[in-house]
């Protein structure tokens, strides 16, 4: 009901929403929201995947989510150049504290087959010894690992509770103070 008071008003002084958008551009754009999103998902960034899908249900709530979204990729881990890739991981397990120069070549063998968990488990090892926070949530959105929590959310959890008790405390004291103001008659 305010809504509409609040609708009514604007009008009459002048506002007006603005013009309705085609449905043919809001399918356009919640097409493309979803291409993006399927593009994500196949480069193995899934959190982004799911902003995207999100932009998409702001163009049309109605979108069904799709089933690529939920289920890990099934990409053939059918490599192009098998001996590359196994060259490589042994080069890696060889000399694992060297694994900074890999790095670029996981990554093109990572484009080539995103679903190649041993090698995303590399990348994540490197973004982990590196502080990446970006590379850890995007290889662990991929292998579906929890985050983990972030520095300081143990304090945070501390300090709400406190804060709680000490809000929970004033107040009983505020109804006790009220109790003796009616029984003193004031």
């Amino acid at each position: 009901m305010l809504i509409c008071f609040f609708n009514i008003f604007m009008t009459s002084v002048g506002f007006s929403l603005p013009e309705k958008i085609p449905q043919r551009k809001v399918h356009h754009e919640a097409s493309l929201m979803l291409r993006k999103a399927k593009e994500m998902v196949t480069a193995g960034n899934f959190s982004e995947a799911e902003i995207f899908f999100a932009k998409a249900r702001l163009y049309s709530p109605q979108i069904q989510r799709p089933y690529w979204l939920d289920q890990p990729l099934n990409i053939a881990p059918a490599n192009p150049i098998p001996d590359e890739r196994k060259s490589l991981l042994e080069a890696i397990k060889a000399a694992s504290q060297y694994l900074d120069l890999f790095k670029g070549k996981l990554e093109a063998l990572l484009k080539k087959t995103p679903s190649d968990r041993e090698v995303r488990n590399y990348l994540l090892q490197f973004a982990l010894k590196k502080k990446d926070a970006q590379g850890i949530n995007r290889h662990k959105s991929a292998l579906k690992m929890a985050p983990e929590p972030q520095e300081g959310s143990f304090w945070k959890i501390v300090f709400s509770f406190l804060l709680f008790v000490l809000i929970a405390w004033q107040v009983k004291n505020l109804f006790v103070e009220i109790k003796e103001l009616r029984k003193n008659g004031l």
